[in-house]
């Protein structure tokens, strides 16, 4: 294992990309997770990638989130599971919560100690271009939808 942190190289995400990795693997989300005052870690091999953030709970639980990871083709499920659990040692967390999205069975999860956890991130996406202009995505939006956004910034 080679625990790396910080925001990764730009060819992170071509990595990422080939593996079928989703944005909350990418360099743009380590880097967000930067901004947020969270330690950003990761490694990969030839056939996986994984990209967590610290998290450090109000009572002081430590432990790794790895938000739609790790990624992985064909047999490289060993590696990286073998990675994020040195890296959680190495890190001292309590645990570490992944949320595996590609071609991971429950049976590969079990067999690393994982338990089933509530999700944290949404499992279905919208997708909306945001090419156009502002007043033309209001014009889309529903009656309670535009409402709440214009209710936000009176709310703070």
């Amino acid at each position: 294992m080679n625990l790396h942190t910080g925001i990764p190289s730009p060819s992170w995400d071509k990595s990422i990309a080939r593996l079928g990795g989703h944005v909350y693997q990418s360099s743009l989300w380590a880097r967000f997770q930067t901004e947020l005052g969270r330690g950003v870690y990761y490694d990969h091999g030839q056939d996986w990638a994984w990209l967590g953030a610290l998290r450090i709970t109000r009572g002081g639980v430590r432990y790794l989130y790895i938000a739609y990871g790790p990624v992985l083709r064909g047999r490289g499920s060993k590696a990286a599971f073998d990675s994020i659990l040195q890296a959680g040692r190495e890190l001292n967390v309590d645990f570490i919560r992944l949320e595996p999205t590609n071609n991971i069975t429950m049976k590969q999860l079990r067999s690393t100690g994982a338990r089933k956890a509530a999700d944290f991130q949404p499992r279905w996406h919208m997708v909306k271009s945001l090419a156009m202009s502002e007043e033309e995505l209001r014009a889309q939006m529903n009656a309670t939808r535009r409402n709440e956004i214009n209710a936000a910034p009176k709310q703070g």
